[in-house]
């Protein structure tokens, strides 16, 4: 068996409708990662008005030190006209901890105003890098890639962070590019569903996600077969099937798989965090 490690990841709008229900379902899915071993617990960045807070995120990473958990990541994108004063306050609550990491990306135009997707990301991700790093030591600094290839990569060159690419055909093309100037791990976000078929909600989810990024959407519209393209493009099968998956992914040169689970119910982390190979 394999030593490879694995996380997933949350979008605070898919834990609830308001604050309070959002952070029972934060809370209640990290004790599945815990409980399924997983290493990495990655909370994704949407609009403003869903995102945690500082003080929400720093009372999940001190849960995480108690009980020796996966490690807390949370995400903060560049663009994003609060910027500035969040990464200030993330890496001011996160520093000195021993389970917490920060991702910092150009921020998705699907979430972002006008104004702000006309922002340059490269010099922004490379500030929001060289302060995470100051401040934060040795802790893991994610920074994603999609549609910022070449900025990510001096990123992590000067900064050494650990690039985070999107599940897509030929990703395998850039992490080999990758690995030519770092050495450093490469992790991959997956959207995946572990079962016979796909339920409604499962296949509702995954179709939004792939709706929200270029390239899928273009896959997707330009498919035949708009269920086999899903299956290439993310993780979807049986447990036999995902282990074969996951191995594959690993000989490719990922050093983590960050899923994140197309239905909410904590079945699908326990079954995510039980695949070897």
């Amino acid at each position: 068996m394999v030593d490879f490690h694995r996380g997933i990841a949350v979008k605070p709008s898919l834990l609830g409708v308001d604050r309070q229900e959002r952070r029972a379902g934060l809370f209640r899915l990290y004790s599945a990662a815990l409980l399924s071993g997983l290493d990495l617990f990655v909370i994704d960045s949407e609009g403003a008005q869903d995102d945690f807070s500082v003080s929400d995120i720093a009372e999940l990473v001190r849960l995480a030190e108690d009980v020796e958990g996966p490690t807390v990541v949370p995400t903060i994108p560049v663009r994003r006209s609060d910027y500035e004063e969040r990464i200030r306050e993330f890496v001011e609550s996160l520093a000195g901890s021993s389970r917490a990491g920060l991702c910092i990306v150009a921020g998705n135009p699907h979430y972002l105003s006008e104004e702000e997707a006309a922002r340059r990301a490269g010099p922004l991700l490379m500030e929001a890098a060289a302060l995470s790093r100051a401040r934060l030591g040795d802790l893991p600094i994610m920074v994603g890639t999609e549609n910022v290839e070449s900025a990510a990569l001096k990123c992590c060159m000067r900064h050494r962070c650990m690039p985070f690419f999107l599940l897509d055909e030929g990703v395998e093309n850039f992490v080999e590019s990758y690995r030519n100037f770092l050495d450093v791990p490469v992790a991959v976000y997956a959207p995946f569903f572990i079962g016979d078929g796909l339920s409604r909600e499962a296949e509702e989810t995954i179709m939004a996600y792939a709706s929200r990024r270029r390239r899928l959407s273009v896959i997707m519209k330009n498919s035949g077969n708009s269920h086999e393209a899903l299956k290439r493009l993310m993780l979807i099968g049986d447990r036999s099937m995902i282990s074969e998956r996951l191995r594959e992914m690993w000989l490719r040169g990922f050093d983590f798989v960050v899923g994140f689970p197309a239905s909410r119910v904590e079945a699908q982390i326990y079954l995510f965090g039980g695949v070897t190979f």
